[in-house]
């Protein structure tokens, strides 16, 4: 990864974002390398399977449209299962903005009949794999840590 293209002068527009956190059923966790294009968000890296809501859409209609723009997904009766959403507020003026995150489980031979069409690359990794890649989106890797390590959280206890 070159320091230009993290560090690029082009211009970045700042929108409501939802993306999936998608889970197969050996536990693996399916990622998209994003391109290189100095005008997208963190290119290069990983990250989960998403993109920026248009106006007047819902979560789940966002979702849905990215899954099948990104990788020829139909949801079809499936029910992502809401896991986070991150609210960024900025100064200088510059527009508040969240990212929301559901999660989806597929089977082995759904993945297998996925198509990447937008992205460098698509690879499943085990959850140690995730937790370790170099490269992972910075807004990604909370709720994926978050979802690996679910068995350990609990809620405050106040006195």
């Amino acid at each position: 990864m070159t320091k230009s293209l993290l560090y690029s002068d082009s211009a970045l527009t700042l929108e409501d974002s939802i993306a999936a956190v998608i889970q197969t059923e050996d536990g693996r966790y399916l990622l998209q390398q994003r391109d290189t294009n100095p005008h997208i968000l963190y290119p290069g890296y990983w990250c989960c399977f998403g993109g920026a809501v248009e106006k007047g859409e819902s979560d789940l209609a966002t979702l849905g449209r990215e899954l099948h723009e990104e990788l020829g997904l139909q949801i079809g009766r499936r029910t992502p299962s809401f896991l986070s959403r991150s609210r960024f507020e900025l100064p200088h003026g510059l527009p508040t903005h969240s990212r929301t995150f559901y999660s989806l489980n597929l089977c082995l031979d759904e993945i297998d009949g996925l198509t990447l069409r937008e992205g460098r690359a698509m690879a499943l990794f085990d959850p140690d794999a995730v937790l370790r890649l170099e490269l992972l989106a910075p807004y990604d890797a909370y709720p994926l840590w978050l979802l690996i390590n679910r068995s350990r959280l609990r809620a405050p206890v106040f006195s």
